[in-house]
């Protein structure tokens, strides 16, 4: 089984569970790839997945509410969504993968606690343990930027 949180504050903002959710899993890939040095690009560290991909993730969610939930996070300004060119190279054609990014990092990336932080000890880690949901197991979570990704430059 995998275990998937989100911080209720998220799910108030975002418009529920689903896009919270995704901005927990969004904030950990994030996270590895800023202390991996990887997949920064235009002043933003990209996480990249198909839609297909997520959907395995996200094994509640077709790839048509992905698509949406996506896209209205991007009309609220919350992510940033990127089409990067095959190994960064501007004359191969745009990938099919997707690269996600957060417009206000400082507000995700630096200061907020993620499900993957157990030792922390203030009080909106202890709401994120106290909302956890379980899901369905997923053998692999695709190229979720966390994973080194054939598509994307370093």
């Amino acid at each position: 089984m995998v275990t998937f949180a989100f911080d209720e504050r998220y799910a108030k903002e975002c418009g529920g569970s689903d896009p919270a959710v995704f901005i927990n899993r969004l904030i950990y890939w994030l996270r590895e790839n800023r202390a991996n040095n990887r997949h920064f690009h235009d002043g933003h560290w990209w996480s990249y997945n198909t839609y297909e991909e997520l959907s395995d993730i996200f094994t509640w969610l077709n790839e048509q509410q992905i698509r949406r939930m996506i896209k209205k996070l991007e009309t609220d300004k919350v992510i940033l969504i990127g089409h990067f060119a095959k190994n960064g190279n501007p004359n191969s054609p745009p990938s099919r993968t997707n690269g996600d990014a957060f417009v206000d990092e400082s507000k995700y990336l630096d200061d907020t606690p993620s499900v993957e932080n157990e030792g922390a000890d203030d009080e909106s880690a202890k709401n994120i343990r106290k909302s956890l949901v379980e899901l369905p197991s997923v053998e692999n979570e695709g190229r979720n930027g966390a994973t080194d990704d054939p598509h994307a430059s370093k």
